[in-house]
């Protein structure tokens, strides 16, 4: 017997940006606040190698700026110096440990070391300082998930979906956590939202539909992929489901010709 299809479905991944420290209260002279502009400039237009130069003389110059050193650790983390990058952003902690934006960075730089108990903390206490940081509720939501601890990702999602309503990849992992815990009613209504913010998202496309036929509810499961195939054709799992959707509703040679250009498609 054949059965519905979800495999290549995922989450959508954490925000791994850095968040950049532009403030420029600090104890320069005021001819170097021209050099801070240029490192926000080199790094903003991906010159890290110079943004890095230019953060190692301020640094020179103050040691104790945390601004430096997080600005820094942005650089060598987008160089790919993730070891060092930890560091300054440690020093930067070390400084100012009031800084959400420090323990963010930290958060991110440490998720992808693979760090991830560590970094789960960098996000809570970044949460604990900034509340309203929308994208460190998402991270922590996304690595909760991966952690398998579903409850606590899902209030993350929550939150982080009630402080930015128009991110669609918010909406999206919220929406498969709910339905991992079927909550269908629920997650319907969020892949709908996604579909909305985010009308190109497939895999959206195929959560929806799943969700409408784990509910019995073939006919609009069936409107679901039919709207979907129009979009991408060439997508396989697509026409695979709606074969089975057709096949439950009775509709056997339709079922048929979906199943056979789902293996045309490379099912």
């Amino acid at each position: 017997m054949r059965s519905l299809v979800t495999v290549g479905l995922s989450f959508a991944m954490f925000a791994s940006s850095p968040a950049y420290a532009e403030a420029t209260e600090e104890p320069f002279p005021v001819e170097n606040h021209q050099l801070i502009r240029q490192g926000i400039a080199a790094q903003s237009n991906g010159n890290y190698l110079e943004a890095e130069s230019i953060w190692r003389e301020l640094l020179s110059i103050n040691p104790h700026s945390d601004i430096a050193y997080n600005n820094l650790g942005n650089v060598l983390f987008e160089l790919g110096r993730l070891v060092e990058a930890e560091t300054a952003y440690r020093e930067a902690i070390r400084l100012a440990p009031e800084d959400a934006l420090s323990h963010y960075n930290l958060g991110n730089v440490l998720a992808a070391q693979a760090k991830i108990p560590a970094a789960i903390t960098a996000y809570q206490t970044t949460i604990e300082l900034n509340p309203l940081d929308a994208d460190a509720h998402y991270n922590l939501g996304y690595w909760l998930s991966i952690q398998g601890q579903t409850a606590a990702a899902t209030a993350a999602y929550r939150t982080a979906s009630r402080l930015n309503p128009y991110d669609a990849d918010i909406y999206y992992n919220l929406g498969i956590l709910l339905s991992e815990q079927a909550q269908l009613a629920e997650a319907e209504v969020i892949f709908r939202k996604v579909l909305l913010l985010a009308p190109d998202n497939a895999d959206a496309y195929q959560y929806l539909g799943l969700v409408l036929t784990r509910q019995d509810r073939w006919i609009e499961a069936e409107t679901i992929f039919r709207t979907a195939i129009e979009r991408f054709p060439a997508n396989a799992s697509l026409h695979h489901n709606l074969a089975i959707v057709l096949d439950k509703q009775g509709h056997t040679e339709d079922a048929e010709k979906a199943y056979q250009q789902a293996i045309r498609l490379g099912l």
